[in-house]
């Protein structure tokens, strides 16, 4: 049995769905195939989404969509073992329209986002898995095989299948993907009553914060900790790069209970009712990992294609997969009202990427993937602030040396050659 369309879209999470929505919205007919029981029910997210990216797309969406709270703080943490020191930075036009960013439920927003495709006239297919795609006599690819033998025949396929893409893969569109270049997200959905929520983290009603964490709790592995405060619960999470975790020999599990056993985050979550549990693979090489984009009928976008930026300070996904969605939909649109379907046609999906904030940012921090992969960020330079802060902080009755004297004095303990080595690579990273 085989169906027709002008688009195939597989992956209905938000760089999937956008694509549908777009490319319907502009008359193509388009088959939206996610595996699924509804868009979002095998999703781990943080989650925080940036709201410039869909309200390009859909102005003023978050007077309708699922949101949770509107991030109004972000609070950036060092950790040691026995001290801890934050940056606390908020902001109140950050609770006013348009806002900056919002968490989010996956299960609740992607269900919401592949039906604003419905409603443009898409036909969403749950339960659908692509086992591979479809190669016509030209060479060019045609559509996508279903796992029952059902084909799906179209001119132009959009993968947005995740991390691990199946069909990037078979196609030979991605090579095979490197465990340096990949983190391990792990996640508790932790049930607390809002105004306690609100309470404990500084919060007017329906304001939220995200919190960031480096440091000892990981053990050396490159990688950190959040927190984000939903309605009614909090996603707290650790993201680990894979191959140090590999050689750790440690647990992503056991990393996670050691950052939740830290004395503040165990006052936060104090009294908190489990609700989730979930892993899933980041890709965070940044623009070393972006793959082939565009061939003959095929185009990746979102985390099939590495869209995901991790500058240290920010990890963005959801924002970018959104954008990469809306130029695909743009592209293969245009290239039916041109009437040209060839692959430098749909090549012009990467000169917009390129124009795009997508790759432009992935490349601006093209250094911060080996910058962050050095141990001496969640080891060292934690130790070293907070021994800095105690001696500034400390009144002892001795005489009190200058802050510079003091700043050479702790340094001088990491290393100068280390110092340096690492002053050279942070200029190159930011």
């Amino acid at each position: 049995m085989s169906t027709a369309y002008d688009l195939v879209v597989v992956g209905a999470g938000p760089a999937g769905s956008t694509a549908a929505l777009v490319a319907a919205r502009s008359g193509l007919t388009v088959a939206l195939l996610e595996r699924g029981d509804h868009p979002g029910s095998k999703n781990m997210f943080g989650g925080v989404l940036h709201t410039h990216s869909l309200n390009e797309i859909i102005p003023r969406f978050y007077e309708e969509a699922p949101l949770e709270r509107a991030i109004t703080r972000r609070v950036i943490n060092l950790v040691t073992d026995e001290a801890s020191l934050a940056l606390d930075f908020g902001h109140r036009k950050l609770a006013r329209p348009p806002y900056n960013a919002f968490s989010i439920i996956r299960s609740r927003f992607d269900r919401w986002l592949a039906g604003k495709a419905q409603e443009a006239g898409a036909l969403l297919l749950t339960r659908t898995v692509a086992q591979e795609l479809i190669r016509g006599r030209s060479g060019a690819y045609e559509g996508v095989v279903l796992q029952d033998g059902t084909e799906i025949h179209a001119p132009v396929t959009i993968c947005a299948d995740g991390v691990n893409s199946l069909l990037a893969k078979k196609a030979g569109l991605r090579p095979p993907l490197r465990t340096d270049q990949l983190a391990l997200g792990v996640k508790q959905t932790l049930a607390l009553p809002p105004d306690v929520i609100e309470d404990r983290c500084g919060l007017q009603a329906g304001e939220g914060v995200d919190m960031i964490y480096i440091g000892s709790f990981t053990r050396g592995v490159g990688g950190g900790a959040f927190v984000y405060t939903n309605s009614r619960t909090l996603s707290v999470g650790v993201t680990l790069n894979l191959a140090d975790l590999s050689r750790s020999r440690l647990r992503p599990e056991q990393v996670l209970e050691l950052f939740l056993e830290e004395p503040r985050i165990a006052e936060l979550v104090e009294g908190a009712a489990p609700r989730e549990y979930s892993a899933h693979l980041i890709p965070e090489g940044g623009a070393h990992m972006v793959p082939t984009l565009a061939h003959h009928g095929v185009m990746l976008a979102g985390d099939s294609a590495g869209f995901v930026l991790n500058s240290g300070l920010n990890l963005e996904g959801a924002n970018l997969a959104i954008t990469s969605g809306r130029l695909a939909a743009e592209t293969a649109v245009q290239a039916y009202l041109d009437g040209d379907l060839s692959a430098q046609s749909l090549g012009r999906y990467r000169t917009a990427l390129e124009q795009s904030h997508v790759l432009a940012d992935l490349h601006t921090f093209k250094g911060a993937h080996s910058f962050l992969a050095n141990n001496r960020i969640y080891t060292t330079y934690p130790q070293t602030v907070a021994s800095f802060i105690e001696e500034v902080i400390t009144v002892g009755g001795t005489p009190k040396r200058r802050l510079h004297a003091i700043a050479l004095d702790h340094l001088g303990k990491v290393g100068w050659r280390d110092a340096l080595r690492d002053l050279v690579a942070s200029r190159r990273y930011i």
